[in-house]
């Protein structure tokens, strides 16, 4: 049996994130909602404050508006089937790759 790993979108992370990627350009929260053809503004709120993320559509309108890739505006929480993060397994195994490497 393999190590199972989750991925889970933090949607309280990634809202932080669109919001310094809208101040980093100079964006409002109507601007972005204009640029993703919204009626209203509350899913913009929502996406800032962390409440909802964005559809795939407009993650690549979003994409393009403020010249990143998804991978720079999304985060996301990685951990093992035991609850450690993956990002700590995989600096343990860089650390001691080496040092115990089959002779």
């Amino acid at each position: 049996m393999g190590l199972e790993i989750v991925v889970s979108l933090n949607t309280a992370k990634t809202g932080t994130k669109i919001r310094k990627l809208m101040d980093d350009r100079g964006l409002n929260v109507t601007a972005v909602q204009n640029a993703c053809g919204l009626e209203c503004p509350q899913s913009v709120y929502k996406w800032i404050n962390g409440k909802s993320v964005p559809s795939i559509d407009n993650l690549g309108i979003l994409r393009k508006l403020f010249h990143v890739t998804l991978d720079e505006m999304l985060v996301f929480d990685d951990y093992t089937d035991n609850g450690k993060e993956v990002s700590d397994l995989i600096e343990l195994y860089m650390k001691y790759r080496d040092k115990y490497k089959e002779k």
